[in-house]
């Protein structure tokens, strides 16, 4: 006997059990790990109580004849599998020739009966309808032992999108649009994002690492992340863990489980149902409303309230942009200049070098140039349109790829230091010890605070249509920034000669910050020194805005210009999240 053959015998076995009553404490352990980690296991023990439920449930005998097979109470699924299972059963069963008997044509006289044949007793009545459905039942397991792993490996998702999926040697590797089906081996995923939606409208992401399996109203995750925007149709949806499970109402959910059965849930919109725990003397059931979170310890039992975090989970991706959003309300522009997508993805001080538009991972020194080089396409993002050494001395600036002028830069030296870069971090092998910038006391070019900087003379023009493109339901809305001059170019302990600048007019380094769009102006150009009050700006996006701009330039030396666009972002709304 096969080992499959072996794992359905013993099913069999513990729910026979079970339905009898007489299962062991053991032994209903047994089965519940069997229908916990085996999703096959589940659809048999589903169908199996519904074939049991005939024999409790339909009338023994009806007008004093033999119970029919239309008198038997069921739903129309139950039908539906029982008259797919005898059907095949009928299209696959070996045909058997008998031999035809050599009859004697002799006329034969039969004897009549003295008496009329006496009708079955109650008794026998009762007795043959229960061997009927028990043979019912027998041919259905007979017929599903020999047809279900290739009869309920049904479709019932597919998969729509992924970005950087990376699925384990020994899980089946799901492409773009693949179909998805019920008992099927597990699907273990390394790394990166996917998502599936079923045949009902449910949309799931799962983010690896990750082991999962379909089922037909829901997913088993063993570990990994979960998120789920179920649709009025698919309400019911049901997500299981090693040791909870979570019934969905009509809503949208984030989950994280761990190989330890422990596991979080939080409800972003609507209502789950939340089961934690497995035997009946600890198993908790909360109802979960949007905004809250719960985690239960599998190893405590304990069902405890958690600070909701509804950002925690990846809620929409795209596989051509490689975008990745997890619910937040704007794009960081400082992400995008460390060749991110705006959501995270970039890395801190990493930027594009304003001479030939190319990405660089290190701190560049004093850069000098004799003549304006004019605008740097940056070939290696779609986001960033171009960069460029403002210099208004030698007339309008080009400032995007269509040619875009601006009449009113300030004339400069064409001098600058570093790059156009992610982070406020600064440094130099002379006398500056590497540091975060800050603004009014706060350090920016971490991940609280996200910032450009850009070290004068430099500007970089950003792409709102290929922007607008990455996230496809969104609408832009406004960008917002803070400019200023880092005052830690007073703080002692940032130079290795104890050095700082005096607190003086004549030692104050000043920048002209200025914010295009399509080349028009909308912020103020007056100059801004170190220590000033802090420079906000605030600027509508329309629909048929294409290009916005950010430059700091300063007339005179560039020294100590320590320039920030603190939390540079596009800010948007959702129409069809």
């Amino acid at each position: 006997m096969d080992t499959r053959s072996e794992q359905f015998s013993e099913l069999l076995a513990l729910l026979n059990e079970l339905r009898e009553q007489t299962i062991s404490p053991q032994r209903f352990k047994r089965l519940e790990k069997i229908i916990i980690n085996d999703p096959s296991a589940r659809d048999i023990y589903i169908d199996y109580f519904k074939v049991c439920g005939l024999m409790h449930s339909f009338q023994l005998a009806k007008h004093g004849s033999l119970v029919q097979a239309s008198d038997i109470p069921m739903d129309i699924e139950t039908k539906d599998v029982l008259l797919q299972l005898l059907s095949c059963n009928e299209d696959t069963a070996p045909v058997e020739v008998l031999d035809e008997p050599q009859l004697d044509i002799t006329t034969i006289e039969v004897e009549k009966p003295k008496h009329s044949p006496s009708k079955p007793s109650k008794f026998f009545r009762t007795y043959n309808a229960i061997v009927s459905v028990a043979a019912v039942l027998l041919l259905f397991f007979i017929v599903y032992a020999n047809m279900f792993p290739t009869q309920y490996c049904k479709p019932v998702a597919t998969l729509t999108e992924q970005v950087e999926a990376k699925w384990n040697k020994d899980s089946e590797t799901i492409y773009q649009h693949s179909r998805l089906a019920t008992n099927t081996a597990p699907y273990i995923l390394d790394s990166g994002i996917v998502k599936f939606v079923y045949d009902t409208g449910v949309d799931v992401l799962v983010e690896g690492p990750a082991e999962f399996q379909i089922e037909r109203e829901g997913v088993f995750l063993k570990y990994g992340k979960l998120y789920s925007k179920v649709s009025a149709k698919g309400q019911g949806f049901t997500v299981y863990c090693a040791k909870s499970k979570f019934i969905d109402l009509g809503t949208e959910f984030g989950i994280v489980a761990d190989l330890s059965g422990s596991s979080q849930l939080h409800v972003l919109d609507g209502k789950v149902q939340m089961y934690a725990g497995l035997a009946d003397s600890n198993k908790e059931i909360k109802m979960v409303n949007k905004g809250q979170a719960f985690a239960f310890n599998s190893n405590t039992s304990d069902l405890e309230s958690i600070d909701f975090d509804g950002n925690a989970f990846v809620q929409q991706i795209d596989t051509n942009s490689k975008l990745i959003w997890r619910g937040q309300k704007s794009i960081d522009l400082a992400d995008i200049v460390g060749g991110g997508n705006g959501f995270g993805t970039g890395r801190i001080e990493y930027g594009v070098l304003a001479t030939n538009g190319k990405f660089v991972d290190k701190y560049h020194d004093f850069h000098s140039i004799d003549k304006n080089i004019g605008y740097q396409k940056v070939a290696q993002s779609k986001f960033i349109d171009g960069v460029f050494i403002p210099d208004g001395g030698n007339g309008p600036v080009t400032i995007s790829s269509k040619g875009d002028l601006f009449n009113n830069c300030v004339d400069t030296n064409n001098d600058f230091w570093g790059c156009v870069q992610n982070g406020a971090i600064h440094s130099h092998k002379g006398n500056i010890v590497k540091h975060s910038l800050t603004l009014d006391g706060v350090n920016y070019g971490i991940a609280q605070n996200p910032a450009i900087f850009m070290h004068a003379n430099q500007g970089v023009t950003f792409d709102l249509n290929e922007i607008r493109k990455s996230i496809p339901g969104f609408k832009l809305k406004s960008f917002t920034t803070t400019c200023g001059v880092s005052d830690s170019v007073f703080d002692q302990s940032v130079f290795e000669n104890n050095t700082p600048l005096k607190r003086n007019a004549a030692d104050l380094p000043e920048c002209v910050f200025y914010i295009l769009i399509d080349g028009k102006q909308v912020n103020s150009d007056l100059p801004v020194s170190s220590g000033d009050k802090l420079n906000k700006v605030e600027y509508e996006i329309t629909d048929s805005d294409e290009f916005l701009t950010l430059i700091a330039s300063v007339n005179g030396s560039s020294a100590f210009t320590w320039s920030l666009f603190a939390r540079p972002e596009l800010n948007f709304e959702i129409e069809n999240k």
